[in-house]
């Protein structure tokens, strides 16, 4: 076996395929379910005190739809469109 080079250690360094059903390549595993172990520990992790844990949330998710909808309102009245009297469906179209 030829001796692998730095970008490809940099990728796959450390990764055993045995331990991931013989995968080639690093899989991707979709979760937004994580162990917190304690409730205090839980508690740290969302004020943001625990180094290094990931934290799901769809806040900013639904923010950037409330920007968006907003914008496009503004929009909409600035050109004053034919849409404009359609203002209360805009937000469910995102």
């Amino acid at each position: 076996m030829t001796e692998e080079k730095f970008d490809t250690l940099r990728i796959h360094g450390g990764y055993d395929p045995a331990q991931h059903h013989d995968s080639a390549t690093v899989p991707i595993y979709q979760n937004v379910a994580f162990s917190l172990g304690s409730a205090e520990r839980g508690e740290a992790v969302a004020q943001g005190t625990v180094p290094d844990a990931y934290m799901y949330s769809r806040l900013v998710i639904q923010l950037l739809v409330y920007l968006r909808s907003d914008w496009l309102l503004w929009t909409v009245a600035q050109r004053r469109w034919p849409l404009a009297p359609e203002w209360r469906r805009l937000p469910t179209l995102f």
